[in-house]
């Protein structure tokens, strides 16, 4: 027989008597301490490689690599150019969705007014964060506070303004709300995201098919991403193997809008926390929404993200 251990509920909160004399300080390290050119940087290299493999490998010859203490030696012969490639679009692929996470965690912890974002980020959980963006991607966002409504609070987080209707108007909230809600929507079918995560389970590969004829034509041709994965039916769960397709200008152009909004939200914060000025960066206007990145580039009546086939089972 297996005893439950209690002592957990028993102990006092992580919040129990917090001093909050030190918020400004923990606030102060936050926000100077973030990395908002990440992702564009990381956008940049990866992009690099995709367009320069050749020249990546020829740069790599024979080169002597130093960091502090650590040396490494790069024998240029042991790496294949389609690994290089391999190597770019699996990253980018997995960039989208940790891109696309990290959006929606800042978005929460500032969006609740919390008075140190830092500790408020620390206290979400996996499963707590599911719950939130199951809400987000309903657009349910007045949960987030008592103080603002909900364009108040769209405005506040990504522009430092309470006062929306003078300065970014109807539209603009309705398109900020679409990449908040969007996004959430993203991170909810992420099996290729979390395989990756748990091991390089997934593989990249150029794949294509047609079905139907010019009056009524179903196709989709490109490179894409594979895994097995657990799929259900009726009566019975099964193994599949799964096929994504990745436009990767499109994820770029995502990735790209996504880390400007996480800087203007960050820099909004700081100010707002730490009481400093600050010149708000580029925001995208309505008509630069996730769908018009997203648009289906074929010729094809239905746009086909994701294609899928049981493996064999005997009867």
């Amino acid at each position: 027989m297996v005893r439950r251990n209690n002592k957990r509920k028993d102990k006092l909160s992580a919040n129990y008597k917090l001093a909050k004399e030190q918020f400004y300080k923990l606030n102060e390290e936050f926000y100077d301490g973030f990395a908002d050119d990440y992702y564009v940087l990381k956008l940049t290299n990866l992009m690099l490689l995709l367009s320069n493999g050749e020249e990546y490998k020829e740069f790599l010859k024979d080169k002597d690599i130093k960091v502090k203490g650590a040396e490494y030696k790069v024998e240029n012969k042991n790496i294949k150019l389609e690994n290089i490639k391999k190597y770019a679009q699996m990253e980018l692929a997995m960039t989208y969705y940790h891109c696309l996470e990290t959006f929606i965690r800042i978005f929460i912890v500032h969006a609740r007014l919390a008075k140190c974002p830092w500790i408020e980020l620390a206290k979400i959980s996996q499963s707590k964060f599911k719950e939130e963006i199951e809400k987000l991607s309903n657009e349910k966002f007045g949960y987030l506070n008592n103080e603002l409504d909900t364009n108040g609070t769209i405005s506040f987080v990504f522009t430092g303004i309470k006062e929306w209707k003078d300065r970014i108007g109807i539209d603009g909230i309705k398109g900020l709300k679409k990449w908040v809600s969007w996004s959430a929507s993203e991170l909810l079918k992420t099996y290729d995201y979390n395989t990756f995560k748990h091991g390089l389970y997934i593989f990249p590969k150029e794949t294509g098919f047609t079905l139907g004829d010019e009056q009524g034509k179903i196709q989709k041709n490109g490179d894409s991403l594979r895994y097995i994965a657990r799929i259900e039916n009726e009566i019975r769960y099964m193994w599949a193997r799964e096929t994504i397709w990745i436009e990767y200008d499109s994820r770029a152009a995502i990735i790209y809008t996504i880390s400007q909004l996480i800087k203007n939200i960050m820099l909004v914060g700081k100010a707002f926390h730490l009481q400093q000025n600050y010149e708000l960066g580029w925001l995208p206007n309505s008509q630069w929404s996730p769908e018009f990145l997203k648009r289906a580039k074929s010729d094809s009546i239905v746009n086909v993200e994701k294609m899928s086939f049981s493996l064999d089972y005997y009867k």
